[in-house]
Formats: structure tokens, sequence, C-alpha cells
């Protein structure tokens, strides 16, 4: 019950950060930039959602490939678990087979270099 709670409230906190900054509020939320200027690996993920919100994929694309394909991940997931989880049983049994999926080399490993790789290319794109 209280795990499926956080992720409605991380989703609504979600939602409410990119209504905001779609309104003109700039919000920096990310330490890496905040303290040393250097976009994180993640950078782009608000105007990626934006231009999601806005159904131009091929804007998000240029942005930064890894969020637009990581933001439809994560909301599936989310959907499927919300959807499927019944109890907190079910709903914690989920949680550990993502987990176990993720701690395979042969996820973890090319998951890491796809983040370092889309990392390099942030940084080169300046976002």
């Amino acid at each position: 019950m209280y795990i499926r709670i956080g992720l409605v409230v991380a989703a609504l906190g979600i939602v409410t950060w990119v209504v905001l900054t779609m309104n003109g509020l700039d919000l920096i939320v990310c330490p890496l930039t905040w303290l040393f200027d250097i976009p994180c690996p993640s950078s782009g993920t608000t105007r990626t959602l934006h231009a999601l919100l806005r159904g131009n994929i091929a804007y998000a694309m240029t942005l930064n490939p890894i969020n637009l394909l990581l933001c439809m991940l994560f909301a599936a997931i989310i959907f499927v678990i919300l959807i499927r989880s019944k109890s907190t049983d079910m709903l914690r049994n989920d949680l550990r087979i993502m987990e176990q999926i993720f701690r395979k080399p042969l996820v973890f490993i090319p998951f890491i270099l796809l983040v370092i790789f889309n990392w390099i290319g942030v940084i080169q794109k300046g976002l």
C-alpha cells in the first residue's frame, strides 16, 4: 500500500514539476549542474518531457535520446505495476524481479555504457 502511494506521489511530483517548468519557472534540480556547472547524464529531461507532452517526438529525440527512452520505459513500468499489483506483496515481488534483472551484468554493463556515451553527447551538445 505504501509503495503504491509513494509511486503515485512521485508521479504527481514529476507532473507538477513539468507543468511549473512549462509555465516558465526555471528550476535547476541537478546538484551536478548547480554546484559544478557540468550537465548531468539526464540533462534535458524536462525539455524532453515538454516535447513529449506537446507530441514533438522528433525534437525530444534530438535533445537527449536516452531520456526519451527512459521516460517511456519508466511510464510503462509504473503503469504496469500500478495496474498489475493488487496487493503489496505482488508489488514488492515485481520490484524484486526488476531489481534482479538490472543486477545481471548483461543488462547492467550495457546500460551503464549507454549512460556514459549519452553523457558525452550531452556535454558536447551543451545541454
